[in-house]
């Protein structure tokens, strides 16, 4: 009988050892997978960014200081930030189907920029810029995004950078960019 009990205790502390491993391995597994996540971000990050850059210096080159935020309340929608105000403009079904709607979130709500008077002249030109043109606007997005998530770009585009940045005998820091969103890549 004791030899039994102590194959039992035996067994018992295997078992603990193992139990302990697997808390170990599952505490990594889940490390790994928030590190993963966290690398995802910041590539969508950069992802993003380099959207704006190409959207500041295309469709949105007389506002700046505006982005295009990663934070979507609806797929038929396009979100902006500027003048520290965030807009939401996209096609919905708030007045009738297919409608053009234009938002503005302050304090939490959403209001119509229809109905409202900016006292900054520079966000009143935004909304009727973008409220005017939503549809080459939002297809020229759509195509950027297809085109940064789907082909090389965004991968070339950053080591076009580098290269221009090592070889600053042959370009001049002020010019690097120019040189690779007007020469390198062309954005249509």
């Amino acid at each position: 009988m004791e030899k039994i009990r102590d194959e039992i205790k035996k067994l018992d502390k295997e078992i603990f050892v193992l139990v302990d491993e697997r808390v170990a391995i599952d505490n990594k597994i889940k490390n790994l997978e928030i590190k993963k996540e966290n690398f995802y971000n910041l590539t969508e990050d950069m992802k993003y960014d380099l959207l704006n850059k190409i959207l500041r210096g295309s469709i949105f080159k007389n506002f700046n200081g505006i982005y295009l935020t990663k934070q979507r309340y609806s797929t038929n929608a396009q979100h902006f930030h500027f003048e520290g105000k965030m807009f939401y403009i996209g096609w919905n079904g708030c007045i009738g189907a297919n409608t053009l709607c234009a938002y503005i979130q302050e304090n939490g709500t959403f209001t119509g920029v229809e109905d409202t008077v900016f006292e900054n002249a520079n966000v009143q030109e935004f909304t009727k810029y973008v409220s005017k043109n939503y549809s080459i606007i939002d297809n020229k997005i759509s195509r950027l995004k297809y085109k940064i998530d789907t082909t090389d770009l965004y991968d070339n585009y950053f080591l076009a950078i580098q290269f221009l940045l090592c070889s600053t005998k042959y370009f001049p820091k002020e010019i690097r960019y120019i040189i690779a969103n007007k020469i390198l890549f062309f954005f249509d």
